[in-house]
């Protein structure tokens, strides 16, 4: 009997340790790494050799991408409240955006993706949201009303076949429209989540 006590205490000890499962779950622009929060500047390139026959740098690219692609999934899925902050400053520490946007509408900076991302299997060409927030060179603020808090992705696709994938995996709660205003050869779709009230 007190050897099973002495396990669970070690098992609960052992869990309540891990701060983070995935980027979102950290606070400011920290990542999570292997259950640990810390701020991107810390990151350190693996010294473990891969099982596979990858190259380490692309396996570690590719689990960071995977991780980063399903958190804003997460996001866009409307499961919770909107953090667009955490989301673009986590894409930008890790390079998947560019440092500054490609154009600003109605006070929302849209960002391009320069990495291979997908959500709610998308190909993702740009992201962008809104919050209160006094890091300008994330959001701007123009006259008028702000923005609802939300976050936007705009997805290769055409708006029914995104819709039906994206009501498969998240239900209705994401909003699923036309996208008009970025330039690309093939149908664009964007996929939003705001804030409820």
């Amino acid at each position: 009997m007190r050897l099973l006590l002495l396990t669970v205490l070690a098992l609960v000890a052992r869990n309540s340790i891990a701060q983070c499962t995935k980027d979102i779950d950290c606070k400011f622009d920290r990542i999570c790494e292997k259950g640990t929060c810390i701020a991107p500047a810390q990151l350190r390139p693996s010294t473990k050799e891969p099982v596979t026959s990858t190259p380490k740098s692309e396996v570690g690219s590719q689990h960071a991408l995977d991780a980063i692609s399903q958190s804003l999934q997460e996001q866009l899925s409307c499961g919770g409240r909107p953090e667009p902050g955490k989301a673009l400053r986590a894409l930008r520490a890790r390079a998947v955006i560019g440092k500054t946007p490609v154009m600003t509408i109605d006070g929302m900076h849209i960002f391009a993706v320069i990495k291979p991302l997908s959500v709610f299997g998308f190909k993702v060409l740009q992201v962008t949201g809104w919050e209160e927030s006094s890091d300008k060179s994330l959001f701007s603020r123009g006259p008028g009303t702000a923005p609802p808090l939300n976050i936007q992705a705009i997805v290769e696709g055409d708006p029914q076949t995104v819709k039906r994938e994206v009501e498969k995996k998240a239900g209705k709660a994401p909003l699923v429209s036309k996208e008009s205003y970025t330039p690309h050869p093939k149908p664009t779709t964007s996929i939003t989540c705001n804030e409820r009230y």
